[in-house]
């Protein structure tokens, strides 16, 4: 079985992701994931990408999705293109993907995320834990190939299908559609999966929990500079972790 960390990098306008970002992360995983794996960006983006990162053009399905918003306003991240992924083209990818946002930090070993079984398997943030099942786009797995249903739908009419997922009451982009369509028909990583997000409180922790696996930083503030003094000791490893 061929798995593949695969993360998307397309200009926001308003946050600034280079691929200096992508190769910390590549590097990061290859060091929390000693086993055979690909490490795929997804991306149009011209620059240094590091040899440890396989980059991938954005193919013109996904590309075309990028007029789309969300509909929280136009600074909300509208991450549809990501939804690509459960498309019979993404097959190209691996048997298996593990889906990553760029910007998050990885602090604990992967393996054990690997072994929930499913053709796709979600993330549900600890602040929202005991609410109803709601997926965070920043971490997910799928078994390419396996979903299409998923994307024809989408893509038959994206704009009616964002309409009435916000009608109703779910939120973001990519991670609204998934919330709504498949988190009550798939598996969900248990709450002490060890991936966290800013919004539980990380910028007051002066270390990540035991646990940790993956520290998410949503919103503006990223860990790549951000002050406390634990992420200054992860910077020297990231910087080492670029040239080697």
């Amino acid at each position: 079985m061929i798995r593949s960390y695969v993360t998307f990098l397309w200009r926001t306008g308003f946050r600034d992701y280079r691929p200096e970002h992508v190769n910390i992360l590549a590097h990061a995983v290859r060091h929390f994931d000693k086993e055979p794996h690909r490490f795929i960006c997804i991306t149009d983006e011209k620059g240094d990408f590091s040899p440890a990162v396989e980059v991938m053009p954005m193919p013109k399905a996904a590309k075309a999705l990028s007029h789309l918003q969300a509909p929280q306003g136009r600074d909300f991240p509208a991450c549809y293109r990501r939804l690509w992924c459960f498309s019979e083209e993404a097959k190209v990818l691996g048997d298996r993907i593990m889906v990553l946002d760029f910007d998050a930090m990885i602090v604990g070993d992967l393996l054990p995320l690997w072994e929930t079984e499913g053709d796709f398997v979600g993330w549900r943030p600890t602040r929202i834990w005991g609410k109803e099942k709601r997926i965070g786009g920043g971490t997910w797995i799928h078994n390419p190939g396996t979903i299409t249903g998923f994307w024809d739908a989408f893509m038959a009419d994206p704009q009616r299908m964002i309409d009435e997922t916000r009608a109703i009451g779910w939120n973001g982009s990519d991670q609204a559609l998934m919330s709504r369509f498949l988190a009550h028909k798939y598996p969900l990583w248990p709450q002490q999966c060890g991936i966290y997000s800013s919004q539980d409180g990380v910028f007051e922790w002066d270390l990540p929990p035991k646990d940790a696996r993956i520290v998410h930083y949503n919103g503006d503030e990223k860990y790549w500079n951000c002050p406390k003094l634990w992420m200054v000791a992860y910077t020297n490893f990231f910087k080492t972790a670029i040239v080697n």
